[in-house]
């Protein structure tokens, strides 16, 4: 590559907003409620797709999740385009600490964050949310999401 294409490269890379050449982009699936192709390689396929994962670039669907299964590979998720669904799990915690804003481009059932129970330690929220998640709405996400 010759010096001029590489100092523009340079120049780009330089006016990126700070950790955005850092940041780990995934794309999302688009499945809503139906069953996996493959329910035996269903977990492989949501680890491949979302590890180190920051910002979800479609939709979060995590759906029919055994009770055994290890989510610890949702961990760094930070942003997600469109929407959140979690419905028809056995497995009891979703880690989506880092979680804090789902943007909606995208809506399941006019909702951008979907989950098919009530949490069992918060009481009986409502189950579904429309509009944009605020600070001030703690049972819209918190540190692990009860499913």
């Amino acid at each position: 590559m010759e010096l001029a294409a590489l100092c523009r490269w340079g120049l780009l890379l330089a006016l990126l907003p700070p950790g955005a050449a850092s940041t780990q982009v995934c794309t999302g699936t688009d499945m809503k409620l139906r069953l996996p192709a493959s329910p035996e390689t269903h977990l492989d396929m949501l680890r491949h797709l979302y590890q180190g994962c920051q910002v979800v670039q479609g939709n979060l669907e995590l759906t029919y999740l055994p009770t055994n299964a290890s989510l610890s590979f949702l961990q760094d998720i930070q942003e997600v385009q469109g929407y959140v669904l979690i419905a028809h799990n056995q497995v009891r915690q979703v880690p989506l600490q880092r979680l804090r804003i789902v943007r909606g481009t995208q809506l399941f059932e006019d909702n951008l964050y979907y989950w098919d129970q009530d949490p069992p330690e918060r009481g009986a929220p409502p189950s579904t949310f429309k509009g944009t998640p605020t600070a001030e709405n703690p049972e819209y996400l918190g540190l692990d999401v009860p499913v």
